[in-house]
């Protein structure tokens, strides 16, 4: 799904292109299709271990945390799952484009 994701947004033109992104998915990170879950991603990537998100679940809103964190980092929603690009987020252009797309 990872690299379905990743195809979805980057929309190579060429097989040599579409190659060179299946040889760098080590450079993306994917996420299935979870506000929750990518918000205690966030806080797991800043420290937080399982037993403080265990003990702050129903105390905070980790969907809202997470769509926040998806502008932030660049992510962009797919239907295979979230995809984040770890060396250059995506740009909210990228964004822009992928929704007329889909509308």
């Amino acid at each position: 799904m990872k690299y379905l994701s990743v195809l979805s947004v980057e929309q190579p033109e060429t097989l040599q292109e579409a190659l060179h992104y299946a040889m760098n998915l080590d450079d993306y990170e994917h996420f299935s299709d979870d506000l929750d879950a990518y918000g205690k991603a966030v806080l797991r990537r800043i420290g937080a271990d399982d037993e403080l998100i265990d003990t702050i679940d129903g105390y905070m809103d980790f969907e809202r945390l997470g769509e926040d964190a998806m502008v932030e980092d660049g992510v962009r929603r797919t239907e295979f799952g979230l995809i984040r690009r770890y060396s250059c987020p995506f740009s909210e252009e990228t964004h822009t484009l992928e929704m007329e797309y889909l509308s």
